[in-house]
């Protein structure tokens, strides 16, 4: 990349706001509400990367119940097509890193995925080897 073309591509609000979160000036990006997936995540690949020792990308999402006293990081896979078993133990156990930041224990991973809508015998098979591996390392 040029000099010139730093300069232009600088200037978009994702790139700007991962380039913030690479250098440590924001904890945080929100974005994605006007934008196209892909326009969105691609400067955080290209400039944030994936944290060392990740072989998979994933997204992490916090939920509060309303009374406050149960948290669940709800961790996405949409980012990888038909993930292996494998990927989904490192996804599932992604997550834990991140509830400890909230000073939260991680309990049990519970796996879902936007192809449980159309569950075929296969991936049931699948989705019991990474709940069987997170359990034994991740015990309730």
């Amino acid at each position: 990349m040029t000099l010139s073309q730093a300069q232009k591509q600088i200037t978009h609000r994702n790139t700007f706001g991962s380039m913030m979160l690479h250098v440590g000036d924001a904890e945080v990006l929100v974005s994605g509400v006007t934008q196209h997936f892909p326009d969105t995540i691609r400067p955080a690949l290209e400039i944030v990367r994936v944290r060392e020792g990740l072989h998979k990308v994933s997204g992490c999402s916090a939920m509060i119940t309303r009374k406050g006293d149960i948290y669940f990081f709800l961790v996405d896979t949409s980012l990888n097509i038909e993930p292996s078993a494998e990927n989904l133990v490192e996804i599932a156990l992604s997550a834990a890193p991140t509830a400890r930041r909230f000073d939260v224990s991680p309990a049990s991973p519970c796996f879902r995925s936007r192809a449980v809508a159309a569950l075929s015998i296969r991936n049931a098979r699948k989705f019991a080897v990474p709940w069987n591996c997170c359990m034994k390392l991740t015990p309730c």
